[in-house]
């Protein structure tokens, strides 16, 4: 009597059927989190430019407004009184193109004087298909998010 080892056939379609099946499962619960990740990076990233535009204004950094543009795409810090695409000094930031902005206001938002007034208040919102967090910006240039 001969006594075979190892995996027959079927052991080992049942097992690729089952990773199949895993992975299958998975993917949804990744590509959500990943675009979680995403509005989550981009939502910090524009509080950081509305702060610093606001910090850079009342410290008078280079004796001039500084402020924030907003496009579907693309959040872009800026400094003077209007935003101006060809200016050297711009810090444009992309989103991923799951994302994209909204705002209840104009495209921008300047900070102006020693108190960082904002020239707007509102919300900007960030959102992909499933998900969005909306930032509220208030007379005294804070920002409050909800989800």
């Amino acid at each position: 009597m001969r006594h075979h080892s190892g995996f027959t056939l079927f052991e080992t379609l049942l097992v690729i059927a089952l990773i199949g099946l895993l992975a299958t499962l998975a993917i949804p619960f990744y590509q959500s989190f990943q675009t979680q990740a995403q509005l989550d990076s981009a939502i910090a990233e524009l509080k950081q430019a509305l702060r610093t535009a606001q910090l850079e204004t009342m410290l008078g950094k280079s004796n001039v407004p500084h402020g924030v543009h907003i496009d579907a795409q693309h959040f872009i810090a800026y400094q003077g009184t209007s935003f101006s695409p060809s200016d050297p000094n711009n810090f444009s930031t992309t989103l991923a193109p799951s994302l994209h902005i909204t705002t209840s206001f104009g495209a921008d938002i300047t900070f102006s004087g020693r108190q960082g007034t904002p020239s707007q208040t509102g919300t900007i919102s960030i959102a992909s298909s499933t998900i969005s967090h909306t930032l509220s910006i208030n007379a005294l240039g804070t920002t409050g998010q909800t989800n």
